[in-house]
């Protein structure tokens, strides 16, 4: 499957538009997708609602995660996935604690809650989920947008060997690029599968957008890199990967 965040992936989600300081890097972020049944997406989103929502939130509180998310895509491919959910881990003791706490939130739930849960939890297809672990390479330094909509995932299939190169890439050809809109788009980076679970793809670039339109703004800023340089970029990328393998999605992010 070819996914997201995704990374996003990732991140600094939930950060206040009036912090005055970036909040802390995520190391890893654990991506979930969900193929729900049709006619049953209410019943999912009211799950997350409902029983994730508050989980995430005492999770944050307690800094045992730096945030979390969940989305659709609205751009379709062949992955069978119809939903997703992100949590930004600032190492693996994040996803330690969020084991401990669905664990306590199933022994004490009441019979009745219990029973509603199993009620929502049946909208997702059985045997449908599937795990992505994000390690970042690369990062955004600027305070996230307050309240992002999308979120954009390229994945890409690097040669062995070469990995050093695409970070180098990334560095010279998107970061300052995607710095030159970043009114419209953080956070961003590049990361790889910390436990390889996928096998289509090595190196995930992804980033949150304010709206559709600030695809229009990149577009312009990569269009503005003198054309031999950027021609220059493009014959390196298509050395260091296979370029056939390449698949791009836009998420939408859900307001639970």
């Amino acid at each position: 499957m070819r996914k997201l965040l995704l990374g996003a992936l990732v991140l600094l989600f939930t950060a206040s538009a009036f912090a005055q300081q970036a909040p802390p890097q995520a190391k890893l972020t654990w991506v979930r997708y969900y193929t729900v049944e049709r006619g049953r997406e209410a019943d999912f989103n009211q799950y997350v609602r409902e029983y994730t929502r508050p989980m995430m939130e005492r999770l944050v509180a307690a800094k045992k995660i730096l945030g979390w998310g969940a989305g659709f895509p609205i751009t379709m491919n062949d992955d069978p996935y119809t939903h997703v959910v992100w949590v930004a881990l600032p190492d693996w003791s994040g996803a330690e604690a969020i084991g401990q706490a669905i664990e306590e939130g199933a022994r004490s739930a009441s019979p009745a809650d219990a029973q509603k849960m199993m009620r929502l939890g049946s909208s997702i297809r059985e045997g449908s989920m599937r795990d992505v672990i994000l390690r970042h390479l690369v990062q955004s330094d600027s305070m996230p947008l307050p309240a992002p909509k999308y979120i954009v995932v390229d994945t890409y299939t690097i040669k062995p060997g070469r990995g050093d190169d695409a970070v180098a890439l990334f560095n010279e050809w998107a970061k300052p690029t995607f710095d030159s809109v970043k009114s419209r788009m953080s956070p961003w980076g590049l990361s790889v599968q910390a436990l390889p679970t996928e096998e289509s793809w090595t190196h995930m670039v992804w980033y949150f957008i304010s709206d559709l339109g600030a695809l229009d703004a990149l577009d312009n800023a990569m269009m503005s890199i003198e054309p031999r340089k950027l021609q220059g970029y493009d014959v390196r990328l298509r050395d260091m990967s296979d370029v056939t393998k390449q698949r791009s999605q836009i998420i939408r992010i859900m307001t639970p």
